[in-house]
């Protein structure tokens, strides 16, 4: 596998690891090392605010300062904010193709340069596109310069549970020389018990993964690739332009790949509150991840088949969105509520035998009557709405997202004024579109 991966991104070492956040631990270790072998003992990363949390994470690890960066107007990394970061004790560069957020690749030509010109290392996240960019470009696509063929490039992460095509946890880390890789692997022979020796952080690792990801691999072959690359393309155009075509909404910024964000158009005249569109959304079975700029959309190929559909009910969503309320999430006692049309949504986790349901204005539109069964069961006697309107309200879950046994299921969907509670029970698919696994499964 990894020499299919040298083969793909054009390198010359690598390893497999357990997934991106341990690609991208080595990738950091490798340049603290470096530095620390040519005398640089306080290494330090330069990248952009955009980058995946686990540079953070593994700065954090490994005591090594991480200098933030702002972006341009497109989401990209700014070479000249990073230059203006470089010191005397900068490591390693970094740039992502692409982000997660937005979808963008970085300039990845010219932050690559910037390193090799100041002899620093270059290393491209490539976790989210390393399995697709390659077949994009074989397809036809334009795809800027981001692997090894960019002079600089030092190292590259790349996921192969993402579109890959297999189950977590796999990935690679790979590098233009193979005396830089040497500085990740580990050998001790300062015990009795003879050589110890590992490629990566961990010792003994799982061996489902590894076996998963090659019958993957071999199975799906450069045509599987090919085919699957194609469709993830179709989706991609499919559902950027059913974003374009609702006015009050659009892919912000424009992405390179098949990632991207959905947030505000400013220039519409559609007032649009982007945190109600997603829950509308999420009522009409779509499963989007929310991100402080909108919503976050990541495709999977079996997605070219429901692009129609998601344009229909993105539309219908920026429509029946309501008015955007201008008052602060109140709290009631055991629940938090969250504001939807007509009301609030309880987003519930314990109740008692009353339940008070509050709208913005601190009236009381509605309440739930329960009735203890037993000491962790309740059941729903009645729910009365006192004022018009549509009010949509969350079943209770329980810790790690089940739903609380014993707890009718009334409170899954919507209820109208005037009517007793009812058990309406959705038949709709659920789409996952967020996430970061090659864009979850249609379910």
């Amino acid at each position: 596998m990894i020499g299919m991966a040298r083969s793909l991104f054009g390198a010359n070492a690598g390893s497999l690891s357990a997934g991106g956040t341990e690609s991208i631990f080595l990738a950091v270790q490798t340049a603290r090392d470096h530095a620390h072998a040519r005398g640089v003992m306080s290494p330090e990363l330069v990248c952009a605010r955009t980058v995946h949390p686990a540079f953070a994470k593994a700065c954090k690890y490994l005591d090594v300062t991480q200098r933030f960066t702002e972006v341009t107007d497109d989401g990209r990394a700014d070479p000249e904010a990073m230059e203006a970061a470089l010191n005397a004790d900068t490591a390693l560069l970094v740039a992502s193709a692409p982000g997660y957020p937005f979808g963008v690749i970085d300039p990845v030509t010219d932050i690559a340069a910037m390193a090799a010109e100041r002899d620093l290392l270059c290393h491209v996240d490539a976790c989210l596109g390393g399995w697709l960019l390659p077949f994009w470009e074989r397809l036809g696509e334009e795809v800027v310069p981001w692997d090894f063929r960019v002079e600089g490039v030092t190292s590259l992460s790349a996921d192969i549970h993402k579109y890959g095509y297999c189950f977590k946890g796999i990935s690679t880390i790979t590098y233009r020389d193979p005396e830089l890789y040497q500085r990740q692997v580990f050998m001790y022979d300062q015990w009795p018990g003879g050589l110890y020796a590992s490629a990566s952080a961990a010792g003994t690792r799982p061996g489902p993964p590894i076996a998963g990801a090659w019958a993957t691999i071999t199975h799906l072959g450069a045509d599987g690739y090919m085919r699957l690359g194609a469709r993830v393309l179709e989706a991609t155009q499919g559902f950027l332009a059913a974003v374009d075509s609702v006015d009050g909404v659009r892919a912000t910024p424009t992405p390179d790949m098949s990632v991207f964000q959905i947030g505000v158009d400013a220039d519409s005249e559609v007032v649009v509150d982007i945190e109600a569109v997603g829950d509308r959304m999420d009522e009409r079975g779509w499963n989007m991840d929310r991100q402080q700029g909108g919503l976050h959309v990541m495709l999977s190929p079996g997605h070219d088949k429901v692009a129609t559909a998601f344009g229909e009910d993105l539309a219908a969503s920026v429509a029946d969105q309501g008015v955007p309320l201008e008052c602060s999430t109140p709290t009631v006692g055991w629940s938090t509520t969250r504001r939807c049309r007509g009301g609030w949504r309880n987003e519930w986790s314990f109740g008692g035998p009353t339940a008070p349901f509050f709208d913005g204005a601190g009236e009381e539109p509605a309440r739930f009557v329960l009735r203890q069964v037993d000491d962790d069961r309740f059941v729903v006697e009645e729910l009365v709405l006192y004022d018009d309107g549509v009010i949509s309200m969350s079943l209770p879950r329980r810790e790690g997202g089940a739903h609380r046994p014993g707890l009718d299921p009334v409170l899954h969907g919507v209820v109208r004024t005037g009517q007793r509670a009812a058990h309406p029970r959705s038949t709709r698919a659920r789409h996952d579109v967020g996430g970061d696994q090659g864009g979850g499964a249609i379910r």
